[in-house]
């Protein structure tokens, strides 16, 4: 009879890891909608990274999306997908910070920008959450909190000039 009892309980366990595993698989990101390198990446521990944002008339917001606004010593999260931390977000939808300073100020926004021309700062931040890392260090995140304001940061080239002067 014990033994009967240890044998089913196997089972259960095995049935058990194998609905899990399942269930996992599920929930991860689908390689369709997802294009290489890209990697998803749960980040369980907050990690320092670094973003430069727009500023403007005091607040700070995404250069490519004014509608995102950053509050410094406040989260920021995803506008779809993870904020429940049921599912993962989609890759547009998530908030880009770079490993290094000098990555991050040397960002290149894409045409049609919103906030393109405006003034940029970078900032210290710590991500977290699920997303997805590029192998050239940038991480796309679905929480970020943006930790301190560092510096200004210039445009391009003939900005860079003037700031030197």
């Amino acid at each position: 009879m014990q033994q009967h009892a240890r044998t089913l309980m196997l089972q259960v366990e095995r049935k058990l890891k194998q609905l899990q595993q399942q269930r996992a698989e599920q929930l991860s990101p689908s390689r369709l909608y997802l294009p290489e390198p890209w990697q998803p990446v749960e980040i369980k521990n907050p990690v320092t990274m670094y973003k430069v944002l727009a500023a403007q008339d005091g607040k700070f917001t995404s250069v490519y999306d004014k509608a995102v606004q950053y509050v410094p010593q406040q989260w920021t999260y995803a506008r779809s997908g993870s904020s429940s931390g049921c599912g993962w977000p989609p890759l547009w939808s998530c908030m880009y910070a770079y490993q290094d300073k000098h990555q991050a100020r040397e960002t290149v926004f894409p045409r049609g920008s919103q906030q393109q021309h405006g003034a940029r700062v970078l900032v210290r931040v710590q991500v977290k959450g699920k997303g997805y890392q590029h192998p050239d260090g940038r991480v796309a995140v679905s929480a970020l909190y943006v930790e301190k304001v560092l510096e200004y940061v210039p445009k391009g080239p003939a900005d860079r000039l003037i700031c030197q002067l």
